[in-house]
C-alpha cells in the first residue's frame, strides 16, 4: 500500500507593521482591525474594527477584507480576498498612503549540531609490550 502524500502547510511568515511584528504560524488565522483583540492592531480611523483575516491554505497564505469601509489593497489594487506570501506589501484604507503592513519569509530553524565525537585516528591508540 502507498504512502498518503503530506498536505503542504502553509510557511510561517513575518508580518511586519509600523508597530511591529507578528510571526505568523500556519496552524491558525490572523485577525487585523482597530478592535484591540485582533492578533494585529492597527489603530488609525481609516481601519475597521475587523478589517480582514490571514489565513493558511493548502501552501500558501490569503488575505480576505472582511467587508471594511475603507478597503484591503495590495498591489494599488482593492481586494476582496487574495493569496499573499513573503515580499507581499498590504494597505489598510487606503492604497497609497494607508497603514502598511509586509509579510516577509521566516528563516528555518538551524539544524541542532551533531555532538563532536572523536574519530579514531584522533584517539590515542594502546600500545602492547
Amino acid at each position: 500500500m502507498g504512502e498518503r502524500p503530506a498536505t503542504p502547510t502553509a510557511p510561517e511568515l513575518v508580518l511586519e507593521t509600523d508597530l511591529g511584528s507578528t510571526v505568523m504560524s500556519p496552524s491558525r488565522d490572523y485577525h487585523v482591525g482597530r478592535d484591540p483583540e485582533s492578533d494585529v492592531v492597527i489603530d488609525d480611523i481609516r481601519v475597521s474594527w475587523h478589517h480582514a483575516i490571514l489565513h493558511p491554505e493548502a501552501g500558501h497564505w490569503t488575505i480576505e477584507d472582511e467587508d471594511s469601509t475603507n478597503g484591503t489593497y495590495t498591489g494599488g489594487r482593492r481586494i476582496r480576498a487574495t493569496d499573499v506570501g513573503a515580499g507581499s506589501e498590504i494597505r489598510f484604507g487606503n492604497p497609497s498612503d494607508g497603514p502598511r503592513a509586509v509579510l516577509l519569509g521566516r528563516e528555518p530553524p538551524a539544524p541542532a549540531a551533531a555532538p563532536s565525537h572523536p574519530s579514531p585516528a584522533d584517539r590515542p591508540s594502546a600500545v602492547s609490550m
